[in-house]
């Protein structure tokens, strides 16, 4: 917990305050007369302000009150919030108020039976009427502490034996506030008595030994001496211990007028019985959490906004963009349909010129028929020309009769210009390969219906291949 820098105690009405700056100045305040109540507290709080001008908010207070109880409980071996409960059922059943109760707890010394607490209980009512008045002056109440658990600090400081019990005894203005404890700081008993040694001797001598023989009972050790501390302390060790027949010295701790209002400051935090709950102590560093997530949130939400409009401008840019190039991808598209329509009727005239170019078949059948006006002779009348690409050569096929003539051997005539044909065929640069050739003899016309029949012998057929 950070360390106040505004302290005050009260102690059964006497009221005193205490603030420490930043250079280490100390500035100090006992308010004359008794405060009798916290009705007013925030008034109080205002005058010690401005006697002290302190320069911190956080207040830590030592308090006496004779509505503050402290009870030593037996516990069983639970953590957590199984031990909160159990200790909450104790504060329900030792409160000797109506309505609820403000309570902390500190390690005490173990019973004959089991584990113990002391217990530190007070109306929440009053708890809520210093806090109250706090913030009414613009502080914040971080630390309560009863006079118990700084007195029980005392014990840790004192020369006693391992095992060895023993009485601390302060005055806490019109009450006497008692520990018994160990040297290990932790108390089996711990109370306010009515009553002081200044004025109430001897009924405080009654009281102390009813304390000791009860916190014996209970822890079933023996308490061997008993310490006082406090204004006036030394004029009455003599008397106390005639009455309790135990040793009493003054406590080695030194006596000063301020000094319940430093240890509000000074007692560690570690199970110092603060009343002030965790919940109230942590509420303003949750409202400035919250104050600073909200402003984050405002800050993340405007930024976002503006991102939102950012982006919704840049998206209609955008849209519009696209629009623009889905046109321009449509126009492209047509005109690749049109290019690629132009490109297939080029492809295929490109490929109708290469048949035409590359892969047209030679002229043979006309060259032949040209080369046949020269190797027929006049004597020869052609009738038939077949001429066939057949594989990789032309199939020639040819038929024919004997022209009419006055000679007197047309037979001889005939023979022998169907000799010079196939002659000049056979020899000519066609090179005709003649498979078949028939002169004069009758031979069958099948190659077209209108020569059907019979050859008479003055008919030729010649059949061959052009390589």
């Amino acid at each position: 917990m950070e360390k106040p820098l505004f302290c005050l105690s009260w102690l059964n009405g006497q009221f005193k305050a205490m603030a420490v700056d930043r250079s280490g100045a100390v500035r100090s305040w006992d308010r004359p007369g008794l405060v009798a109540d916290f009705t007013n507290f925030s008034t109080v709080l205002a005058e010690a302000g401005q006697k002290t001008r302190p320069e911190g908010k956080q207040v830590a207070m030592v308090l006496a009150h004779p509505r503050l109880s402290h009870q030593v409980v037996e516990v069983p071996p639970a953590k957590g919030r199984t031990l909160e409960r159990i200790l909450q059922r104790h504060v329900d059943r030792l409160k000797t108020f109506e309505g609820p109760a403000a309570w902390a707890a500190q390690p005490a010394t173990p019973t004959k039976n089991s584990n113990a607490l002391l217990l530190h209980i007070f109306p929440q009512s009053l708890v809520n009427e210093l806090t109250s008045g706090c913030k009414q002056a613009g502080l914040q109440l971080v630390r309560l502490l009863p006079t118990t658990a700084v007195l029980s600090s005392q014990l840790n400081q004192l020369s006693l034996e391992k095992d060895e019990l023993a009485l601390v005894v302060a005055e806490t203005g019109s009450a006497t506030t008692v520990v018994i404890g160990g040297s290990d700081g932790r108390v089996c008993l711990g109370r306010v008595l009515r009553g002081h040694w200044n004025q109430q001797l001897d009924s405080l001598a009654v009281d102390l030994t009813r304390t000791i023989g009860f916190a014996e009972q209970q822890s079933g050790r023996v308490v061997s001496s008993v310490w006082l501390f406090g204004v006036g302390a030394q004029a009455h060790v003599s008397a106390l211990q005639s009455a309790l027949h135990l040793p009493v010295k003054l406590s080695p701790v030194p006596c000063i007028p301020f000094y319940w209002v430093e240890q509000a400051a000074k007692l560690p935090d570690q199970d110092d019985g603060n009343l002030i709950s965790l919940e109230v102590r942590e509420a303003p560093q949750r409202r400035r959490l919250i104050t600073a997530t909200g402003l984050i949130l405002i800050i993340l939400l405007i930024a976002s906004l503006v991102t939102a409009g950012s982006i919704a401008v840049l998206r209609r840019g955008w849209s519009k963009e696209i629009e623009k190039q889905d046109r321009e991808m449509a126009r492209l598209q047509g005109e690749k349909t049109k290019w690629q329509q132009r490109y297939g009727e080029f492809a295929r005239k490109r490929e109708l010129v290469r048949i035409v170019l590359d892969e047209k078949p030679p002229p043979v059948p006309a060259w032949f028929l040209g080369y046949l006006s020269e190797a027929v002779p006049e004597d020869l009348l052609l009738t038939e020309l077949l001429v066939v690409r057949t594989n990789e050569a032309w199939f020639v096929k040819m038929a024919g009769t004997a022209q009419p003539t006055t000679n007197a051997s047309p037979a001889l005539v005939f023979r022998q210009a169907a000799a010079s044909m196939t002659n000049r065929l056979a020899t000519g640069p066609f090179h005709l390969n003649i498979n078949r050739s028939v002169i004069g003899e009758s031979v069958e016309r099948t190659s077209s219906p209108s020569s059907a029949g019979k050859v008479t012998n003055d008919t030729f057929l010649v059949e061959g291949v052009i390589r």
